[in-house]
């Protein structure tokens, strides 16, 4: 027997334990404060919930903790190869790990090898001392739980208070007075719904609800994707003027409809389904009483952590057969991706929360903001709904489904408005921030151009008192009407929000050819070679028969849109059109859309 060297101290599972917590919360909190200096101090996206304080514990936790019991228990079997020192090493190397994930500008296994060597030494300081180190350890643990817990009710509980004392300062609902409810179908373009000729019937609770109120044939959204569309909707600005994309969210300075409707007494609640470019951090939420954007549930916050966020984690979790799970385990992926996985909100879920909050309101006046986030990609057939379409669905199967899915939530929720009496005394509009593209101009998904099926959205205005049944409206409409139209139809005076309201299109008779809508799109800073977007901004203008594109590289695309709805056929180079797109270009730079 050697006398030179001292046995291993003795470690107890609590104490491992304890220093398995301590590493979950000390990697936790190191997550949410990398979180909050990237939103505050660097105004960048990190799409993390609010929630992050409490939930990016428990969730390192959830990888930190079973890696603990493991290699404690292989200490118990083999003590010499599995010592003390081993033990502590794997959860201070995985809090170490995890942390630096969030950096993503060195190779992960690069930052897993420096973490295995920092938790190493690390381990040596805490065996060596053992006793002061897990006294030290509780004391931790203690005043991180204390602060988690603060921070918590702190960040969830002041916006509690403030809702609470706008629902108790806001007077019951006039008889004369309208609520708002404001209804986005994320991703949804009008050429893929029955309700606008589609030859599947996927929207008949749509077409059923349009008939007691306005259809709008031609509406145009701002931008072709989520963020600068809904900025737009919310402020009256064109895409460009709101000054929300892809790396920015909505300035402060900006004035949304929210805002002013809360200043007139309503009660303003969104109820939001993207994960990404609806969230709190876009700005979107300024004005709201009640931004409910993620789930506090078990799902939410497993991904909470950059562990979970790794790419062969989200493959194990995400594959659907055994095949893909050892596929994901052979290539042990540690990339962290940019945007991060969440608990897809489907829409029963958006209708269910707005229903509970509304029916708390006790009669009060309310503006609620949904956002349905079904038909975006990645595609997933919703419960119920795969049968309907072939065996092996494609994804524009799948897409339809999701439409059809969507309407029949719509359905159910303005039964429940009918039946609790104030369907006819809220004025609804039913509308999407873009569309999406199938292989058209060899082009999928959204964002990365200006061609009508990323823009031309469905629209529907109800409001028995000031909107006539069976009203369509064939003219051009924009988006950015939205506000202005909103402002009219409650008969708020004075309101910040510039143009016409859309009461024009069906009081008055606007003459063809005297109205159009316009698009702008900034460069794609991650597009694809062949996407439009990524060569520069892109600006579009719809008039009453042509749709005019002004391409990054300065080039320019002209199409009859009402008789070649493909844009197949491009009329730009047509000498006979110059008129035509200078006047379009002209509608275009009176909007300060074009450099």
């Amino acid at each position: 027997m050697s006398h030179g060297t001292a046995a291993s101290p003795r470690l107890t599972l609590r104490n491992a334990l304890l220093v398995a917590g301590m590493c979950a919360l000390m990697a936790g909190l190191g997550h949410a404060s990398f979180v909050a200096l990237r939103v505050f101090a660097m105004h960048k996206f990190s799409w993390a919930t609010r929630d992050i304080i409490w939930m990016a514990p428990l969730s390192y936790a959830i990888f930190i903790i079973p890696a603990t019991l493991l290699v404690f228990a292989l200490n118990r079997l083999a003590p010499r190869i599995f010592s003390a020192r081993i033990v502590l090493t794997v959860p201070l190397a995985l809090a170490v790990f995890g942390m630096l994930l969030l950096v993503r500008v060195i190779h992960p296994l690069a930052l897993l090898a420096f973490s295995l060597g920092v938790a190493l030494q690390l381990s040596s300081w805490l065996v060596a001392s053992l006793p002061a180190s897990l006294v030290l350890a509780r004391r931790i643990v203690v005043t991180l739980l204390v602060g988690v817990l603060a921070a918590s009710l702190l960040i969830r509980g002041v916006p509690i208070i403030e809702e609470s004392r706008a629902i108790a300062r806001a007077d019951p609902l006039p008889a004369s007075a309208p609520n708002v409810l404001f209804i986005i179908l994320d991703t949804v373009r009008a050429s893929s719904m029955g309700i606008y000729g589609y030859a599947r019937n996927n929207t008949p609770q749509l077409k059923r609800f349009a008939a007691d109120g306005a259809l709008f044939e031609w509406a145009i959204a701002p931008a072709s994707w989520t963020l600068p569309s809904h900025a737009s909707m919310f402020t009256g600005l064109d895409a460009r003027a709101a000054g929300a994309g892809w790396k920015r969210s909505l300035e402060r300075s900006a004035t949304t409809i929210a805002e002013v409707l809360a200043e007139h007494g309503f009660v303003a609640a969104g109820f939001v389904a993207n994960p990404h470019f609806t969230t709190w951090e876009t700005g979107l939420a300024q004005g709201f009483h009640r931004w409910d954007d993620f789930d506090s549930s078990p799902q939410e916050t497993f991904w909470a952590s950059s562990l979970a966020q790794t790419t062969v984690v989200r493959d194990l979790v995400n594959a659907e057969s055994w095949a893909a799970r050892w596929t994901a385990v052979r290539r042990f992926d540690l990339r962290v991706q940019p945007e991060p996985e969440h608990e897809r909100r489907s829409g029963a879920a958006i209708v269910d929360r707005f229903l509970k909050w509304q029916e708390l309101l006790d009669s009060r006046r309310f503006f609620a903001f949904l956002n349905f986030y079904d038909a975006h990609t990645p595609y997933v057939s919703p419960p119920g709904w795969a049968h309907l379409y072939p065996t092996a669905p494609t994804g524009r199967d799948t897409y339809d489904s999701a439409i059809g899915y969507m309407d029949a939530e719509l359905g159910r929720l303005f039964e429940a408005l009918q039946a609790r009496g104030i369907l006819d005394q809220t004025i609804v509009i039913v509308s999407s921030d873009h569309g999406e593209q199938f292989g058209e101009h060899n082009l999928s998904l959204h964002g990365n151009s200006l061609y009508l099926n990323t823009i031309h959205v469905p629209l529907v205005i109800r409001y028995p008192r000031a909107v006539p049944a069976g009203t369509t409206v064939k003219t051009v409409v924009s988006l950015e009407r939205i506000p202005a139209t909103i402002m009219d139809l409650t008969a708020i005076e004075r309101t910040p929000f510039v143009g016409a309201s859309l009461r024009r299109s069906w009081d008055d008779v606007i003459a063809e050819g005297t109205t159009h809508a316009h698009s702008w799109i900034e460069k794609h800073p991650w597009g694809r070679p062949n996407e439009p977007a990524t060569k520069g901004a892109l600006t579009s203008v719809v008039d009453s028969s042509w749709h005019w594109i002004r391409n990054g590289d300065g080039g320019e695309e002209l199409y009859r849109y009402r008789e070649d709805a493909a844009e197949a056929i491009d009329r730009a180079p047509s000498s006979e059109l110059g008129g035509v797109r200078a006047a379009l270009r002209a509608a275009a730079q009176r909007q300060q859309l074009l450099r």
